[in-house]
């Protein structure tokens, strides 16, 4: 059977929003490769930076409270009373202005490790409010790369994993690419465009050449051996079978 494939990463690290904010700044561009620890994308952070300022004011305001109250508790026993609350007052208002600092800090968002970006469009991004964990991009290892093909409900066959998968890319048809089938779902999955099919991933030979990431072409899969009548008539038996119920 033939499938639409893909060169896709193994395994991509998906870069998420750690604030609820809106993305002020991209700082890097489609297909870039990236170091661990460079600055990716910058939230906006107006709105902290104002609940910031009004904590720490509230945090100056409640320690000289505290502390007013400590030098009065030497001859007031109501104030030595009021010691207490002042206190743990005070301590939350030290851990509130942690925590707006530290969403301050979270703001800048930095790759945690290096690789390839893989993202369609940063204008698309700039300016978009995100709620946490919302996904803003990948970073992907380009050597690490396998092919994943989109089988058609009427066109699953047995595929068993180690199968033979050959694929030939649209940029490079003269050059076709060995797989090996690592994996096939076993019920059908929606696809990217809104069809429905089974997902299969299969693994390059050892020594195949690394083509580049997001290159599109069409995979052959091989199953068992048939008889070439019940090839070509397959699909119309199948047919017939559901119309008539039998």
């Amino acid at each position: 059977v033939l499938a639409p494939a893909e060169i896709v990463a193994v395994r991509s690290l998906v870069v998420r929003s750690p604030v609820e904010g809106v993305v002020e700044r991209i700082h890097v561009r489609p297909n870039q490769v990236v170091r661990e620890g460079q600055l990716l994308v910058e939230m906006d952070t107006t709105a902290i930076r104002g609940r910031l300022a009004v904590a720490e004011r509230e945090l100056l305001a409640a320690d000289a409270e505290y502390r007013q109250t400590i030098q009065l508790a030497v001859s007031d026993m109501k104030a030595r009373g009021q010691i207490a609350i002042l206190k743990a007052r005070t301590e939350i208002r030290i851990s509130e202005v942690g925590y707006l600092k530290d969403l301050q800090r979270r703001s800048r968002v930095v790759a945690s490790r290096e690789g390839l970006i893989l993202l369609d469009d940063p204008r698309a991004l700039v300016g978009r409010p995100v709620v946490i964990g919302e996904r803003l991009l990948e970073i992907a290892d380009e050597r690490e790369i396998e092919i994943e093909a989109w089988v058609g409900l009427h066109d699953i066959i047995e595929i068993s994993d180690g199968t033979r998968v050959f694929v030939v890319l649209n940029a490079e048809p003269l050059s076709p690419l060995s797989a090996q089938v690592r994996y096939l779902s076993y019920e059908p999955m929606s696809r990217p465009d809104g069809t429905a099919g089974y997902r299969l991933r299969a693994t390059l030979e050892p020594d195949a050449r690394l083509p580049r990431l997001g290159a599109r072409g069409t995979a052959r899969i091989d199953g068992a051996t048939v008889p070439l009548a019940y090839w070509l008539f397959r699909r119309p038996m199948a047919a017939i079978r559901q119309f008539l119920g039998i």
